[in-house]
C-alpha cells in the first residue's frame, strides 16, 4: 500500500513532537486510502460503463452492483437463445420475491403480481409493495440478431441497466426465451386446431354482437393459451391482444376476425343444416326400401325368371340368363334384412356384399364428422342411387318396356309360384306400385347423397378456415425465469453510509502571503459515486463534504520567524466545501499552524487558526497538473 512521504524543512521542534506529527499525517492518509471509493468492477476497457457479469447457471452476480450510474450486465446463454428480458425490484432492506409459479395452464386471465417480503428484526417477514422495473415501456431486452461465431458454444448477452440506489438490495429476473422449432409449431397447431374446433362447434349462430365477439375472442385466446402452456406462449399482437377490447380494435383486425371466425361458423352452420335435412329424409328412404323388400309380387317375379332361366323354357333363354346375371346385385334389394335396409338408408353401406369381418364401423354422421368420412357416406348413397336406378330400369323394362314378353311368359306358365301359386295378373299390376317405390327410393338416395356431399364440402371449407385461423396465431417459446439476488452494498466500502475521497488543491489564507498547496480528504455523509455526473445526481448530499487536509509545503517564515508548521513541514486544514463541478470544489475553513512569540527571548509556540478559502480537485485529474508543477507527490494516497 503506497503512503505519501512529505519532506520539508525541520522547524526546530523536538523529536517527539515531530514523530507525533508524522504519525498523525500517516493516520490521516491511511484513512483516505482505506475509506476511499471502492474499485470499479472488471469491465470491457472499450466501454465507458461498468460491465457486471451474471452467472445465470449459478444465479449470482460476480460483483457488487454500482449505484447512481448506468451499467451493463452481461452473461452467457445457450446458442438456442433468442431473447433475454431483464426486470428488477429494489428495496432498502433485505427481501425476497415470491412469484406465482407458472404451472396453471392456461394461465390466469388476470396476471398475478409478484409479492415481496422484507425480513424484519427478530425474525419473520413483512409484505411491501412490489413492482418490477422498468415500470413502463416493457422489460430491458436483448435479442439475438446475428449469427454466432463458428464453433461458439454459448451466446453472450449484454443489456444496459439504469442507475440504481445506493445501499439497496435488488432482485433481478432474467427471462430467457429460446428459438421456436418446427416441432413446436406443428405440435401447437395440431392442438390448437382441435381446441378451437371443439370451442367453435359450440356456437349455434352466425349472428354476433360486439359483446358476443369479445366473449368469444376471450374464450378463444384462453383455449390457445391452454394449448401453448407450459412450453409455449401466445404473443400479444393483432386480434389476439386482449388488452384491447373488441370494440377498440383497428378496423383491419375486426375485418380479419369476422372473416376468419365467420367463415368457420358459416361453414358449420351449413353442415348442421344439411345434417338435419339428411336426418329428415333418411327414414323415408328406409320406408321405401322396406316396401321394396316386403313386395311379394317382386319376389315371385324374380323366382319366376330364375326358374325360366334354369329350365330353358323361355324363348331366347340365353338372353334371359344374361339378363338375370347382369342385374344380380340390384335384385338384392328384394332380399335385404332389417339391419341391411337401415344401413343402406343411413349411408353406412350399400346393398352389395357385407363388409369384411373386423372392419371398423364408420363414424356417426353428425357435426363432428370430417370431410373424408362424409365423402364416404356420399359415395355409398350414390351407389345406392345407381343400383336403385338399375333396378328401376330392369323392372320398368319388364312391366312397361321391351322385356314385357318375359313377364308374360312367366304369368302364362305360372312360374315363381309357391304351393302351386304362381305369378298372376294381379301381381303384375302390383309391380307398378313397387316400381313407384323404387323410383322414390332412387330420388331419396340422390337427395341424401347431395346432403352428404354438401357436408363434405363445408367440412373441408371449415377445416381450411380453421387452419387459417390457427396459422394467424403467433407463438414463441415460453421464457424460463431466473431470479438472481444482488445489491449495491457488499462490504465495508459499499455498506458505509458516508463516502470519503481524496483531492488536492490550493488554499488562500490572509496570514500567509502565498497560495498553499495541500492534499485532503473529503467526508460526505452519504454514499457518492464520483462517476455519476452532478447534472444527473447533484443533490446537496452529493455536493457537500467536510474536509480535512495537510499542506504539502512548509508555511513557516524565516526572518522574522513568526509562524511554524504544525508538525515537521506540514500544517493542518479543516473545513467544508461544495462540489461545483464533477471534479472541482470550493471550500472554506481554518488553517491550523504554530505561532511563534514575537519576543526573541521567548522560545514558545502556540496553536493558532487562520481562515482560508480553497479550490481543490479530485485526485484523478492530478496528472493534468503534473506538467505545470512539481508541488504534488507522484503517488496518490490510495
Amino acid at each position: 500500500m503506497p503512503f505519501l512521504v512529505v519532506e520539508g524543512v525541520h522547524s526546530g521542534k523536538d523529536p517527539e513532537s515531530g514523530a507525533r506529527g508524522r504519525g498523525l499525517a500517516v493516520a490521516l492518509l491511511f484513512c483516505s486510502v482505506v475509506a476511499g471509493p471502492f474499485p470499479a468492477a472488471a469491465q470491457d476497457p472499450t466501454s465507458p460503463f461498468p460491465d457486471i457479469k451474471v452467472d445465470l447457471s449459478g444465479r449470482l452476480f460476480t460483483n457488487v452492483l454500482p449505484f447512481d450510474v448506468p451499467f451493463l450486465v452481461n452473461g452467457e446463454v445457450p446458442l438456442t437463445t433468442q431473447r433475454v428480458d431483464v426486470r428488477y425490484v429494489g428495496h432498502s432492506q433485505s427481501f425476497r420475491v415470491a412469484e406465482p409459479e407458472a404451472v396453471d395452464c392456461p394461465p390466469p386471465a388476470t396476471p398475478v403480481k409478484p409479492r415481496c417480503f422484507e425480513t424484519i428484526r427478530g425474525g419473520g417477514e413483512r409484505e411491501f409493495g412490489c413492482n418490477w422495473q422498468p415500470a413502463s415501456g416493457g422489460p430491458i431486452s436483448w435479442t439475438q440478431e446475428l449469427e454466432p461465431p463458428a464453433g461458439a458454444q454459448t451466446l453472450t448477452f449484454r443489456v444496459p441497466v439504469p442507475p440504481l440506489e445506493s445501499r439497496s438490495y435488488y432482485v433481478f429476473k432474467f427471462e430467457v426465451t429460446r428459438e421456436l422449432t418446427d416441432a413446436d409449431v406443428t405440435e401447437f397447431r395440431t392442438g390448437a386446431t382441435t381446441a378451437l374446433d371443439e370451442l367453435l362447434r359450440e356456437i349455434q349462430t352466425v349472428e354476433a354482437t360486439p359483446a358476443d365477439n369479445e366473449r368469444l375472442r376471450a374464450r378463444l385466446v384462453r383455449e390457445l393459451q391452454g394449448v401453448a402452456c407450459p412450453g409455449l406462449r401466445i404473443t400479444s399482437d393483432n386480434l389476439f391482444n386482449l388488452a384491447i377490447p373488441y370494440p377498440q380494435l383497428a378496423d383491419q383486425y375486426k375485418l380479419e376476425w369476422n372473416r376468419l371466425v365467420g367463415e368457420v361458423l358459416n361453414a358449420q352452420d351449413l353442415v348442421t343444416r344439411n345434417i338435419r335435412q339428411r336426418s329428415g329424409v333418411q327414414p323415408q328412404l328406409e320406408n321405401e326400401l322396406d316396401a321394396i323388400a316386403a313386395s311379394d309380387p317382386l319376389d315371385k317375379l324374380i323366382r319366376a325368371l330364375k326358374a325360366q332361366a334354369a329350365t330353358g323354357q323361355a324363348a331366347g333363354d340365353s338372353l334371359l340368363n344374361e339378363f338375370m346375371t347382369q342385374h344380380q346385385e340390384v335384385l338384392r334389394f328384394a332380399d335385404l334384412g332389417d339391419a341391411e335396409r337401415a344401413n343402406v338408408s343411413l349411408g353406412v353401406s350399400t346393398a352389395g356384399p357385407a363388409p369384411a369381418a373386423g372392419t371398423p364401423p364408420p363414424p356417426p354422421f353428425d357435426e363432428t364428422i370430417d370431410a373424408a368420412a362424409a365423402g364416404q357416406y356420399a359415395a355409398n348413397y350414390r351407389t345406392t342411387q345407381r343400383d336403385l336406378g338399375d333396378l328401376q330400369e330392369w323392372l320398368d323394362g319388364l312391366v312397361n318396356g321391351g322385356n314385357r314378353r318375359l313377364l308374360d311368359e312367366a304369368v302364362a306358365t305360372g312360374a315363381g309360384g309357391a304351393d302351386g301359386q304362381g305369378l298372376t295378373d294381379d301381381d303384375v299390376e302390383a309391380l307398378e306400385t313397387v316400381l313407384g317405390n323404387v323410383d322414390r327410393a332412387r330420388r331419396l338416395a340422390a337427395g341424401l347423397a347431395n346432403f352428404a356431399e354438401q357436408v363434405q364440402r363445408q367440412q373441408a371449407a371449415r377445416t381450411t378456415s380453421l387452419t387459417e385461423l390457427v396459422n394467424v396465431v403467433r407463438i414463441q417459446a415460453a421464457a424460463a425465469g431466473l431470479i438472481v439476488d444482488a445489491s449495491t452494498l457488499g462490504n465495508f466500502k459499499t455498506q458505509q453510509s458516508w463516502y470519503i475521497a481524496a483531492d488536492f488543491g490550493f488554499a488562500l489564507a490572509p496570514e500567509v502571503d502565498k497560495a498553499i498547496p495541500y492534499i485532503g480528504t473529503n467526508i460526505y455523509f452519504r454514499p457518492v459515486n464520483k462517476d455519476a455526473p452532478l447534472r444527473d445526481k447533484g443533490g446537496f448530499g452529493r455536493r457537500f463534504a467536510v474536509s480535512l487536509g495537510l499542506t504539502v509545503k512548509s508555511i513557516a517564515d524565516e526572518s522574522p520567524q513568526t509562524r511554524d508548521d504544525l508538525f515537521d513541514s506540514n500544517s493542518l486544514l479543516f473545513g467544508a466545501g461544495l462540489r461545483l463541478t464533477d471534479s472541482g470544489r470550493l471550500g472554506v475553513g481554518a488553517l491550523v499552524f504554530e505561532e511563534r512569540d514575537p519576543n526573541p527571548l521567548v522560545n514558545r509556540d502556540s496553536l493558532t487558526f487562520a481562515p482560508y478559502i480553497s479550490l481543490s480537485f479530485d485526485w484523478d485529474i492530478l496528472e493534468f497538473f503534473k506538467g505545470f508543477s512539481g508541488l504534488f507527490p507522484t503517488q496518490p494516497p490510495g
